[in-house]
């Protein structure tokens, strides 16, 4: 595992990009860069859950791909609760993160992932 510098949070969009994305997607780069030990994955367990959610019947899903992710990715849990507590995505979300996720590479362009820097979650409350 990287260091905590080299963490970059992956979004809705891109996990589910690793799940149904079409081949040679941009989390592709990614999953590879991470594999070489150059970043560390970081993937909330509201994103891995909304992803979820937003896999139809009929996707075709990459599972050694979304397995590579997972397996240098860390999962985070996190204590986040929305306006409508812990309901699924709405169906306009959904499909904002499916579309995201199943455009092409080409459409999108070429993603660059950020470091960033992560620190961990204190019980302070700043003044």
């Amino acid at each position: 595992m990287t260091n905590p510098e080299h963490s970059t949070y992956l979004a809705v969009d891109l996990v589910l990009q690793a799940l149904i994305g079409p081949p040679k997607s941009p989390v592709e780069s990614c999953i590879e860069r991470a594999e070489a030990g150059e970043t560390a994955p970081v993937i909330t367990d509201v994103a891995l859950y909304c992803a979820a959610c937003s896999v139809r019947p009929g996707d075709a899903v990459d599972f050694p791909r979304f397995a590579r992710l997972l397996r240098c990715a860390v999962i985070q849990a996190t204590r986040v609760v929305n306006d409508r507590g812990q309901a699924p995505p709405t169906e306009k979300e959904i499909s904002n993160w499916r579309q995201a996720a199943l455009r092409a590479q080409g459409e999108l362009g070429t993603i660059e992932f950020p470091s960033v820097d992560v620190k961990p979650l204190t019980k302070e409350r700043p003044n």
